[in-house]
């Protein structure tokens, strides 16, 4: 028998099997829902009922609890929750289907309106009684005022005022009695008033009537202070009553809670009982599915049994065709992946050993394949390519191929040995090949002509970017060191690789003032440097032409550099910049927006970082409103140091800015040299953290203070 006819024997027998058990699986099924259908239908929507309701009476149950701890003194939690409330409670009784159990809800929704109402009517009355609370101070407070005014003029006219005097300090005390008795109410809280108490036997009753009895001094004073004094025995009066009113009103709510605290019982002993009856039908339904349960296990393992035979058979035929299809398809995938196994030397049956002698044939054209293209891959071009028949379009391509690579290589090797000569005029023929083969020649051509143009451009750009470091070296100020009498200065610009945008002036105005100033563009290259130029001369032209002040400098500037720059060069590179001008006592005015000023003081040995406040230069059309003028000012000895990015960020090998704070260190190291030596230094000591890798201008300008002594 066939592999074919024996698979189809195989399903064929499975199949039918597996009908046999469905079918059976599928009439105990249908039995099991019917019972399920008739049984549990009405107990399971009982038991979900029940489930909705005790959840929802929880819940309602559990929000009542806590409006009835929290209302007290709370009108809007009061409000919102006790809306929530009956709007739960209603939602409750409409889920439930039992009569006697909408009974119980309905008297239990009529007592929980019944406390919300209470609670409404205790917040109420406690209100009345701050209102009484706050007209009792205010009372006091305008009695205490007229006594006092009334002493001002009897001590005026020369008067008597002991008897004032007696009455202002008597105020202090009734003041004093009254807050006791408030702090009273409020510490008794108002579980206590919801107990029943005579008035004689209320805790505040005995302080009150005391009160009372000390106020009643006041009616024999003048008839102003008399108005006053029946004004507040009738405030206190009005106020006993309110705190009784407010202790039987509190006492109903008690009531009304313990009504309640019966009824909540008596629900949750209903809903018990209710899931005990929905339990027993329940066990009674699942003795009686059970049963029947069984009777199916029963009669599905009798035809498991008969069908097993079967299914023995088929597994037994499958085992035997197992090897021979595990091992074809191991080799068929073997060689999907370039992975090339050995011959197979098992002996098969039938329709496997054809399979087999197949599947060696195509290993053994395989390992031929592969013998030619490592041939080609290691250069061999010599390699001989033998068709196994007249149509085996396999070997007759890697024969074209192999002629076709040995006329490219040539091709290339004459074009690579003239451009490994100079001769960039070179060109390989792209009319001798087709497809890729003339795309591969077309791609030389193509980067030759490219070499060609960046040697061209290369020799440009470098021309240009030297005459622009020589315009920004050459812009730099020439000063010897005895430039100011108060002043020694030293300054130094590194440029680096591309051409930055780095600044700074020492220079005089009309006036004999000395300027300071620095900045820096962003960016790098020609433009940089261009934008630096303009503002040097601008800077350069005010000093000398005009009297102003740095804040004046700053705004000038900007002025020009946007309308040339942003409106005209259509660029966005900003500048940062700072313009010092020396007043003279060690004293410097100061405006625009740089890195922050370091000075370094002699007298404390430690170094000071000085804000700049503004507008870096062309970001906007005006900035004056945002410039202002700022000062500080250097003692005896006290060094200033001005410096650009490329120092502070510069960074070593991996990667670590060297920030300010390892800057400050190093001013700080060589702070008590003299300013030539300390730039040196300094510079020493930045170059030797980024290995002389400058990624941008480094410029520094120090300047100490000399002469005499701050004492």
């Amino acid at each position: 028998m066939t592999v074919t006819r024996q698979l189809v024997l195989i399903n064929g027998l499975i199949c039918a099997a597996f009908i046999v058990v469905i079918m059976v699986v599928f009439f105990s099924f249908r039995h099991v829902e019917k019972e399920l259908t008739t049984t549990f239908t009405s107990a399971t929507l009982r038991i979900i009922e029940n489930s909705n309701v005790t959840r929802e009476l929880s819940r309602v149950l559990s929000d009542m609890n806590l409006i009835v701890s929290t209302f007290y003194e709370k009108k809007d939690v009061l409000k919102t929750k006790g809306l929530k409330l009956s709007r739960g409670t209603q939602a409750l009784l409409a889920k439930s289907g039992d009569e006697e159990m909408k009974a119980s809800l309905n008297r239990f929704i009529k007592q929980l309106n019944d406390i919300l109402a209470q609670c409404e009517r205790v917040n109420f009355a406690k209100e009345e009684i701050r209102e009484i609370e706050n007209d009792f101070d205010d009372k006091l407070i305008s009695l205490d005022n007229i006594i006092t005014q009334m002493l001002v003029e009897l001590k005026i006219e020369g008067g008597d005022t002991s008897d004032l005097e007696q009455l202002s300090a008597m105020i202090g005390g009734w003041r004093e009695s009254f807050t006791r008795i408030k702090l009273q109410f409020v510490q008794l809280g108002l579980e206590h008033f919801k107990r029943p108490l005579e008035e004689e036997a209320h805790p505040l009753h005995a302080a009150a009537v005391d009160l009372l009895l000390r106020l009643q001094t006041l009616t024999a004073s003048t008839p102003d202070i008399a108005l006053h004094g029946g004004y507040l025995i009738y405030l206190l009066t009005d106020y006993k009553t309110s705190v009784l009113k407010f202790h039987g009103t509190a006492g109903i709510l008690h009531t009304l809670l313990e009504k309640n605290e019966l009824e909540k019982e008596n629900l949750l002993s209903m809903m018990d009982k209710i899931d005990k009856q929905v339990a027993q039908k329940t066990e009674e339904a699942t003795e009686a599915l059970t049963a029947r349960i069984d009777r199916s296990v029963t009669i599905n393992l009798l035809i498991f049994l008969g069908v097993l035979p079967i299914v023995m058979l088929g597994g037994m035929t499958a085992y035997s065709i197992k090897k021979p299809i595990q091992e074809v398809i191991e080799y068929i995938g073997r060689l999907s992946k370039g992975d090339i196994p050995a011959r197979i030397d098992d002996q098969y049956k039938g329709e496997f050993a054809q399979v087999r002698d197949y599947l060696n044939i195509l290993i053994g054209a395989t390992n031929n394949v592969t013998l030619i293209a490592e041939n080609i891959a290691s250069g061999n071009m010599e390699i001989t390519v033998r068709q196994r028949s007249p149509n085996d379009r396999l070997m007759q391509a890697l024969g074209r191929m192999i002629l076709k690579l040995k006329e490219i290589m040539n091709e290339t090797k004459e074009m690579v040995q003239a451009v490994a000569i100079g001769q960039l005029d070179v060109r390989g023929n792209t009319e001798a090949f087709e497809g890729g083969w003339r795309e591969l020649v077309s791609g030389v051509n193509d980067l030759i002509e490219g070499l060609s143009n960046m040697v061209s451009k290369s020799a440009a750009l470098s021309q240009e970017m030297e005459l622009a470091r020589d315009i920004q070296t050459g812009l730099l100020p020439a000063f010897a060191n005895n430039i100011h009498p108060d002043f020694v200065i030293a300054a130094s610009m590194l440029t680096a690789d591309k051409v930055g945008g780095d600044y700074y002036d020492i220079t005089f105005d009309r006036q004999g003032n000395l300027w300071i100033s620095i900045g820096d563009v962003s960016g790098h290259g020609v433009k940089s440097g261009l934008i630096m130029m303009m503002a040097q001369t601008v800077h350069a032209t005010v000093i000398a032409k005009m009297d102003c002040t740095a804040r004046d400098v700053v705004t000038m500037i900007n002025d020009i550099l946007y309308r040339n720059v942003h409106n005209r060069l259509k660029e966005n590179h900003f500048m940062t910049f700072n313009a010092l001008k020396y007043l003279g006592e060690g004293k410097f005015e100061h405006a625009g927006a740089h890195l922050r000023i370091i000075v370094y003081r002699r007298k404390s040995g430690r170094c000071e970082l000085i804000r700049t406040k503004g507008v870096y230069l062309n970001l906007k059309a005006d900035i004056s409103k945002s410039t202002k003028n700022s000062y500080f000012e250097l003692g005896y000895e006290d060094v200033m140091v001005l410096y650009t990015d490329g120092l502070t960020e510069a960074q070593n090998r991996n990667g670590e800015l060297l920030d300010i704070d390892r800057f400050l260190k190093i001013v700080g190291k060589y702070a008590c040299h003299d300013p030539e030596t300390m730039k040196a230094n300094i510079m020493t000591d930045v170059l030797g953290w980024c290995d002389n890798n400058k990624e941008d201008d480094m410029s520094l300008v120090i300047v100490k203070r000399i002469g005499g002594s701050d004492g």
